[in-house]
């Protein structure tokens, strides 16, 4: 195969621009993408279709794409112009072997995208008939050795618009259909107005570059990430009115492949590990590895799993590792991100969340350099965690027809002016943990529409196999999965205000509500989510907590600040058998398997020296325990305040307890009964977390009584029932979303020293001499 001369820096099969030089490609000026404004109907010839913007520079004869609006991202298809009845008219050839849908749905913009594929400059890979050599043939039964575009660094100028770039890019990283390769800043470098199809390794990479404008480009139909920042130290670029569809698996990184390729490309890996899966299985239309971009007006129309994802990299890697401070990434705010769309995505529309790997394979690490890991976000002012915090603000994204429309982890993060349609979850808004690794942050959902079910049913018989019956009765299209959620509520904190849920109908064997949780959750909630300003149509089924036993499973809670949820106001919604916030007044929803209580309440850490199953009992519900596995182990329970409670263990209690007021306000209080064994002695201070000031040792009291006089300064050991009886207090303010006081997080150390192996579990001695009576509080009424 003569594939050309080898030159350094670019191989072979490219045009290059080397410093000091001029790349200058300015095609025809005509509109790259729209909508279309009717549906098209499966099956439907030569339709003659609306469209959104003027596309007067389109041909009889131009080639188009049309893109998927149900979960299968391969439901796009290309037609060809027939001929144009007005300016945003067109009749095109071809038989739609798919739906696509063409409606504005409640305020959702469903509408499919329509790409031209046609430019009047053409720049295309010169190709063989079958795969060859050492292109991965194993992977691929054709040529994916294409042509290549290469910007070096100190070029004078590169514009580029109005061209085709087609049979681009080679599975080898480098050579990508457009690479601006560690260009610096690029001030003034444009590519516009270009259609990237049927290419071979991304679309447009943008590698240690910064403030280039990318903006009207097609991509379309390519291996790997198709608009992709690299090393993650890329900065102020714009990407604006981009359309991004068919983004098929690639081989080049392991955040390219799919399941097979994950499994069998090992050559660096150490030793020939296989990764997990979850290494890998990550493609995405937008790549983005730093948040300090501007992303507007672009539509990822579907790809093999995520259409927009910002992942961090704890350190710049590759060519560029060492430009950036550690984690300058992971605490950037968002330049920009505004008017974005996303659907047809197996796995998510948006995904803020995870790391790449920044260290190469080693016996202690053996996944590849730059697999898929952990990362964690908290974006702050100038990227200073010492700084005050910055959010992240996603405004009027659109998403449907994903598996999940966002998931988001980190602090803070604003979704506003959205709309969801027909994802089997809307979104999810998670915390870094149990304590937030950036204290006092949060997320919000705020006036944002969210659909459950559309008149979009997607195309019954065509390759997508999952299906069902929806509320409505007709068979429709899934994501493969019986859940329909329209906001899912996870590790929080967060605040969902002034957003409006429709279309969630309960039928068949589908688990469905307009706000859900985090299903088999092993992490507990805090206390401070809250709903406020929420609007709901007559039928939708406004919440399900499930009734799996894992600890978050147990634990779920939310807050109604106004009524506008339950209709109750500074109420409290809880799973209907969690009585540690029960009192006879509650209002009982077997459907929502809830109830909704009211009182103040609070979260409770707790860190054991031992793995336990702890059992925590409200005095007032002695019959009705509530028991914890905890995770390394840590338990979470949310409490009402006032009351009184008692612990127990599943075997020798703990040697060391530390107790943490969350959520608590100054003056806020507890009393605990925790069960030893017999003999015990104990050594008991309160204090500061981690600091030596306002460190206390508790006195020894003779009663129960004089622990609840006191201000928290006093212990009870209750050698008769095997109770030590502490009462929490917190001592100092709290303020905002902080969970710990704003002079640290105050603890209780309970050191014991136990004579006895006993299991430390005294329900039977504690009630009845603790047993009290609960108290009746009425709700109030919206």
């Amino acid at each position: 195969m003569n594939e050309g001369e080898f030159v350094p820096e670019f191989g072979r099969k490219f045009i290059g621009v080397e410093s000091g030089g001029t790349l200058e490609i300015h095609g025809e000026n005509k509109m790259s993408w729209a909508q279309i404004t009717r549906t098209i109907k499966k099956g439907e010839r030569d339709p003659s279709i609306g469209v959104t913007s003027d596309v007067r520079g389109w041909r009889p004869g131009d080639r188009i794409v049309i893109a998927s609006t149900d979960y299968d991202h391969l439901q796009a298809e290309e037609f060809t112009v027939s001929h144009l009845v007005s300016s945003r008219q067109i009749q095109l050839q071809g038989t739609a072997k798919n739906m696509h849908y063409g409606e504005i749905y409640e305020g959702v913009d469903m509408r499919a995208e329509i790409g031209l594929l046609t430019r009047n400059v053409l720049i295309r890979g010169e190709m063989q008939g079958r795969c060859y050599g050492t292109n991965l043939c194993r992977f691929y039964n054709y040529d994916t050795f294409g042509g290549h575009i290469k910007m070096l660094k100190g070029f004078r100028s590169v514009r580029i618009e109005g061209a085709e770039l087609t049979k681009m890019g080679q599975q080898i990283i480098g050579f990508y259909p457009l690479h601006f390769h560690m260009c610096g800043n690029v001030k003034g470098s444009y590519v516009r107005q270009l259609s990237i199809h049927h290419c071979f390794s991304r679309c447009v990479t943008i590698h240690a570059t910064d403030e280039l404008l990318v903006k009207d480009t097609v991509g379309y139909d390519t291996l790997g990430h198709c608009y992709f920042f690299e090393d993650g130290g890329e900065q102020k670029n714009v990407l604006d009115h981009n359309l991004g569809l068919v983004t098929r698996p690639g081989a080049l990184l392991p955040s390219d492949r799919d399941n097979k390729m994950c499994k069998g490309i090992t050559k660096n890996t150490w030793n020939g590990y296989v990764p997990d899966i979850n290494n890998c299985n990550a493609v995405t239309t937008f790549w983005i590895a730093h948040p300090n971009n501007a992303f507007i007006n672009n539509a990822a129309a579907g790809s093999d799993k995520v259409g927009f994802w910002f992942i961090f990299h704890n350190k710049v890697t590759g060519l560029s590792a060492g430009s950036l401070p550690d984690l300058h990434g992971n605490r950037s705010p968002i330049l920009k991100f505004y008017n974005n769309r996303a659907h047809s995505n197996p796995r998510n529309g948006l995904l803020i969340d995870f790391g790449v790997k920044a260290e190469k394979a080693s016996a202690r690490s053996p996944t590849e350099y730059l697999s898929v890991s952990a990362g964690i976000y908290a974006p702050h002012v100038d990227a200073d965690f010492n700084k005050p915090r910055a959010p992240a603000i996603i405004d009027k994204f659109v998403a449907f027809k994903n598996r999940e429309g966002i998931w988001a982890r980190g602090g803070d993060i604003f979704v506003r002016n959205s709309a969801f349609s027909d994802n089997s979850v809307g979104l999810t808004l998670a915390s870094a943990g149990e304590m937030p690794h950036d204290p006092g942050s949060h997320q919000e959902m705020a006036n944002s529409i969210v659909i459950g079910e559309s008149p979009n049913r997607g195309t019954i018989g065509g390759g997508w196999h999952c299906r069902g019956r929806g509320a409505d009765g007709q068979d429709r299209t899934t994501a493969c999965t019986n859940w329909l959620l329209g906001y899912q509520i996870y590790d929080g904190p967060t605040a969902v205000i002034g957003n409006t849920f429709k279309n969630f109908y309960p039928h068949d064997n589908w688990h469905v509500a307009a706000v859900g949780f985090f299903n088999t959750n092993p992490f507990q909630m805090p206390a401070l989510t809250y709903f406020e300003r929420i609007r709901f149509d007559s039928r939708s089924r406004r919440v399900l907590i499930s009734k799996h036993g894992n600890d978050g499973d147990k634990t779920t809670f939310f807050q109604d600040k106004d009524g506008s949820f339950t209709g109750y106001r500074k109420s409290a919604v809880l799973r209907r058998d969690n009585y540690l916030g029960r009192h006879p007044g509650c209002v009982e929803k077997s459907d929502w398997n809830a109830a909704i209580c009211s009182g103040k309440f609070a979260n409770l850490f707790l860190y054991s020296s031992a793995r336990l199953e702890m059992t925590l009992i409200r005095d007032d519900y002695p019959n009705n325990p509530l028991s914890l596995k905890g995770i390394a182990p840590t338990y979470q329970p949310i409490v009402q305040l006032e009351k009184t409670y008692t612990m127990h263990w599943d075997g020798r209690a703990p040697d060391k307890l530390y107790i943490k007021p969350g959520e608590f306000n100054r003056g806020d209080w507890l009393r605990v009964g925790i069960c030893y064994p017999s003999g015990t002695t104990f050594k008991i201070t309160r204090g500061l977390w981690r600091q030596s000031q306002y460190k206390q040792t508790l006195r020894r009291v003779y009663n129960v009584a004089d622990v609840d006089r006191s201000n928290g300064d006093a212990y009870f050991w209750d050698e008769g029932h095997r109770l030590l009886f502490i009462k929490v207090v917190a001592r100092f303010n709290r303020e905002g979303w902080y969970y710990c006081s704003v002079k640290g997080c105050e603890e209780i150390t309970i050191e014991a020293h136990m004579r006895s192996g006993e299991r430390s579990d005294c329900r039977h001695r504690a009630y009845g001499p603790y047993r009290t009576s609960p108290h009746h509080v009425n709700l109030q009424r919206a």
